[in-house]
């Protein structure tokens, strides 16, 4: 394996890597996995361009492990024949440990003591690697090749000793709404750039409450700066969605259009803005013309909040309508 040092960054590009054989799993499982992904709002990262090539995992992988919060590793019968998978799998338990990155093993018509010990299914494939080490000629090379297999099954005993999900005879949708719930769980949504979108837009929305109350018809300009910010935090609030949805490739394909910014569960933010944008002008115009308004409180960092808590509540109440009809099911 090529050696690679995972970098201690924390800015992360992808929310979920998918680690898989593709001629086991690409046109079935994972395919189906990667769209309820996407339709949560996950940006997942998914070799659908078959990168993988040769004996080598390429650079564009190990970056895409390496930038990804959580890998969702697909052990399929298969899955131990491709030493690129291997090694793949070896960066990523590298990645588990240094940057404490979410790992998610999927046992797939496989028996996780088989992924653990190597036996099974995988026991063919060790054994055809193993032959491969008896055949090279160099000494280096063959204690290369000797350690790299070691390194192969570590990882996987590492992989089948965490908490996963296994799937034999059982119902794929009800597997793969699990995963996505262990998925939303795992992974904290907003990254640091949202974070800095977010905190900026609720500052700039509290001053303006706070503008808001000290203004009067005999002080107008105090009205005008609560008005100046609630347009500043309106304007963070749509940047923010637009790069959420150039960031995350959002899109409503299935509906035939395209969805310029964000999730539809987080235009609920939009909405708040737009309303103290509103509240501000009405209250600025009353105020120019020394009258007293009909709207004195700001409304937006209540009306933000509501938002914000109706939002969370409407991810939370699909998750639990989805595992109550799993129950059912």
């Amino acid at each position: 394996m090529t050696s690679h040092e995972p970098s201690s960054s924390k800015l992360w590009n992808y929310d979920v890597f998918v680690s898989f054989r593709g001629e086991d799993t690409r046109n079935g499982f994972t395919s189906h996995l990667h769209a309820a992904l996407q339709d949560w709002g996950f940006h997942a990262f998914v070799d659908e361009d078959k990168l993988k090539r040769g004996e080598e995992v390429q650079p564009e992988l190990l970056r895409a492990i390496e930038e990804s919060r959580i890998s969702i590793i697909v052990f399929s019968k298969n899955y131990a024949d491709s030493r690129w998978l291997l090694d793949e799998l070896v960066m990523i338990m590298e990645c588990r440990e240094k940057l404490g990155q979410q790992v998610l093993p999927i046992f797939f018509h496989v028996d996780p003591s088989h992924v653990r010990n190597q036996e099974g299914c995988l026991a063919q494939a060790f054994q055809k690697h193993e032959d491969g080490i008896l055949e090279e000629e160099d000494d280096k090379e063959r204690e290369a090749k000797k350690e790299r297999v070691k390194q192969w099954r570590g990882a996987l005993t590492q992989a089948a000793n965490l908490s996963g999900h296994y799937l034999n005879h059982g119902n794929e949708a009800k597997l793969i709404r699990r995963i996505v719930q262990n998925a939303i769980s795992s992974v904290n949504m907003a990254n640091p750039v949202e974070w800095i979108f977010l905190v900026s837009s609720l500052c700039m929305e509290i001053l303006s409450a706070a503008c808001d109350q000290a203004s009067s018809p005999s002080r107008p300009r105090y009205s005008l700066f609560g008005m100046l910010l609630a347009i500043a935090a309106l304007l963070t609030c749509i940047w923010e969605l637009i790069y959420k949805g150039r960031k995350k490739d959002v899109g409503w394909r299935k509906r035939g259009c395209y969805m310029l910014f964000g999730y539809a569960i987080e235009t609920y933010g939009l909405v708040g803005g737009i309303a103290q944008c509103v509240c501000s002008i009405i209250q600025y115009v009353y105020y120019i013309r020394r009258a007293d308004t009909p709207i004195k409180m700001s409304l937006l960092p209540a009306i933000f909040l509501i938002c914000l808590i109706t939002a969370r509540l409407s991810r939370k109440q699909m998750q639990t309508i989805d595992e109550t009809n799993e129950h059912i099911a």
